[in-house]
């Protein structure tokens, strides 16, 4: 079933000997209504959903061994999917959805990829000459890098992001309090002639210890 379409799940259990199918588009639907689904089994979601009968597509199909799956579901299936009958405006707006959650799962990675690769440049010291090189031999991979920001001038761009997911976590480890003393992290900061107010080549560092009682210093 799942090689005919990603769209229909087939779930089965040997021991009962049953199954579960359902549109996966449809149930995403059911699931961001009710969190808790995502956490259950499909059979136990199944009973949830569809209390008084073997249910929908959208809601999963209960389905046995003595039954001719196929035989009488492959027309349920043919319609749900093309838009035809009662379902027709919910699987809509579930393909709606669908497709918005592909898109960006295709942008996010061609995103995950640009950050990648300027980070392995800023690791050759080489103050971003080799990104347009680094980029050009992912596309040649036929890795996914997307469709913009392939020159240099946007590393500055890509930096930026990345510092301000560093600055977010550093922040969140530093306030998170330590299991034995439920307090934050104790942490100082040592400079080896620096100047805070300015940018200098000097060394600055602000030095935490970990849940272990280990220093870990951070670069800033």
């Amino acid at each position: 079933m799942n090689d005919a379409t990603p769209l229909l799940k087939w779930f089965y259990d040997e021991d009962t000997e049953c199954g579960v199918l359902r549109c996966a588009p449809c149930y995403e639907l059911h699931v961001a209504a009710k969190p808790t689904l995502r956490s259950l089994t499909p059979f136990r979601a199944n009973q949830l959903l569809n209390p008084r009968g073997n249910g929908t597509l959208s809601t999963g199909i209960f389905l046995t061994k003595k039954q001719q799956v196929w035989y009488h579901h492959k027309r349920r299936c043919i319609y749900h999917l093309c838009l035809v009958g009662s379902e027709s405006s919910k699987h809509h707006k579930a393909m709606d959805e669908y497709m918005k959650k592909k898109e960006l799962k295709h942008e996010t990675t061609a995103y995950r990829n640009l950050f990648y690769a300027a980070i392995a440049d800023l690791k050759l010291g080489a103050a971003v000459k080799h990104l347009e090189i680094l980029l050009s031999l992912l596309a040649c991979c036929s890795v996914d890098i997307g469709k913009m920001g392939h020159g240099r001038n946007n590393c500055n761009d890509i930096i930026y992001c990345l510092e301000k997911v560093i600055d977010g976590k550093i922040k969140s480890w530093l306030s998170t309090p330590c299991p034995s003393t439920l307090l934050p992290l104790h942490y100082w900061v040592t400079a080896n002639k620096a100047t805070p107010s300015r940018t200098t080549n000097q060394a600055v560092l602000i030095v935490a210890r970990s849940k272990d009682g280990k220093p870990c210093p951070i670069a800033c």
